[in-house]
């Protein structure tokens, strides 16, 4: 029950400094490395970032990021990030994390996205791949460690 009710508060606080202070912006090439870092993620060659912001809660270092990268090397960022149990969908309650996004319409609908929770290990994380119907792919990433 404890766990339970940590794992809301987290939820609560975390929708509240998302809410107060929506990603920013930027193409800092250290900013992808963080993110990289953090949810041990291998980002392939010509992946480029959309918003990131990084907190610290409860002592975890929490990093969100959007990104995009070619639609053909999506396979590849699985498999060398070892993201291997994608659904379709988005979880509606994940849709709180990129809300104060510009890109937050990808995911609304869930429609054309695929998602992965790994929230029972180190680093946690959660991905969201959204097909822009072209060459591209818009994906959404959510790492704590």
């Amino acid at each position: 029950m404890t766990g339970v009710l940590r794992g809301r508060l987290f939820q609560v606080i975390f929708l509240g400094v998302v809410l107060i202070f929506p990603c920013g912006c930027s193409n800092n090439a250290a900013d992808l490395r963080s993110i990289a870092a953090c949810g041990e993620l291998k980002f392939p060659a010509g992946t480029e970032l959309v918003e990131y912001d990084n907190l610290i809660l409860f002592g975890d270092q929490v990093s969100v990021a959007i990104v995009d990268m070619p639609s053909g090397k999506i396979a590849e960022f699985k498999r060398e990030s070892k993201l291997d149990r994608f659904e379709p969908g988005v979880p509606d309650d994940w849709k709180e994390y990129w809300r104060g996004s510009d890109n937050f319409d990808m995911i609304e609908s869930g429609a054309g996205n695929e998602h992965l929770e790994e929230a029972h290990r180190l680093p946690s994380r959660w991905v969201v791949v959204h097909d822009l119907e072209g060459d591209s792919s818009r994906v959404f990433i959510r790492a704590a460690c």
